[in-house]
């Protein structure tokens, strides 16, 4: 069984690991360097030929329109799988769009579990495979991390009755729920470790990039009062960001760049 996918590089290592566990040759491409490098989409497309399935993440821009354009031909022989952060990104797909939709679930949810569990769910319902395939696995959408804890909290005081009290400087972090939840997080390890060998508290913060209201995700916002801010009073005396979207980012306003205005002024207040 060999597949090809072209999705974002975050997902590529997860998705690796869950294809060896399950002795599926996996084919992992990052779209962004198909986008920069027209000349590596032609050996993607070539290696799509000889593929048993293909999966792919969907960003609505020039370089995907051509490159279904090319993709057409293959999907009355080779199942396609397509999803994205808006629904419509399921109707490229060649199999039913509740595969579609189901895998996006999948993705959404992230992990390796939910990884293994959606290759499990193709196996099944696109190739008839006489395997189980467990449905999505919800996880959190933000929480507060720390290395050496051995679970997530849900809350600022559930991390500080296992932290301790807070020094007389504490740092915010923001982490990306995906770096978290694929357990790639050795810059994060690192940064929280020199931190405290500084003498400074920290409060790593991991939440979802957008505020989507379908999937019950906060904004940046909302995280930044629920774990930074205690009886209307900051806890924090810096933040570091290491999430890439927008703080008032959302799905309604995905491209919206005037939330970065609204971002300082939640800054101000935080």
């Amino acid at each position: 069984m060999k597949i090809v996918s072209v999705t974002w590089n975050s997902y590529i290592p997860t998705l690796l690991r869950a294809a060896e566990e399950l002795g599926i040759e996996l084919e992992a491409y990052y779209s962004k360097i198909l986008e920069e490098r027209p000349e590596e989409a032609e050996s993607v497309l070539s290696a799509c030929e000889h593929a048993d399935a293909i999966f792919l993440y969907h960003i609505a821009n020039p370089f995907w329109e051509d490159f279904y354009k090319r993709l057409e031909p293959l999907k009355t022989r080779i199942p396609v799988i397509c999803v994205g952060s808006n629904p419509s990104s399921f109707t490229l797909s060649s199999v039913k769009l509740e595969i579609a939709a189901t895998c996006f679930s999948y993705m959404i949810y992230g992990g390796e579990e939910n990884f293994g569990s959606m290759l499990r769910y193709l196996l099944k319902e696109v190739f008839g495979a006489e395997i189980e395939a467990k449905p999505p696995k919800k996880i959190p959408w933000d929480g507060i991390y720390h290395p050496g804890a051995g679970e997530m909290f849900s809350n600022l005081q559930e991390y500080l009755n296992w932290y301790g009290p807070l020094k007389d400087k504490t740092v915010g972090m923001l982490i990306s729920r995906t770096s978290w939840v694929n357990n790639e997080l050795e810059i994060e390890k690192t940064l929280i470790k020199q931190f405290e060998n500084s003498g400074l508290s920290v409060i790593p913060v991991f939440a979802y990039s957008l505020k989507d209201e379908e999937l019950g995700s906060r904004s940046m916002e909302e995280v930044m009062e629920s774990y930074f801010i205690k009886d209307g009073r900051p806890v924090i005396d810096c933040l570091v960001k290491l999430s890439p979207f927008f703080i008032a980012s959302s799905k309604a306003k995905e491209r919206d760049t005037s939330c970065a205005a609204k971002g300082i002024e939640i800054l101000k207040k935080t």
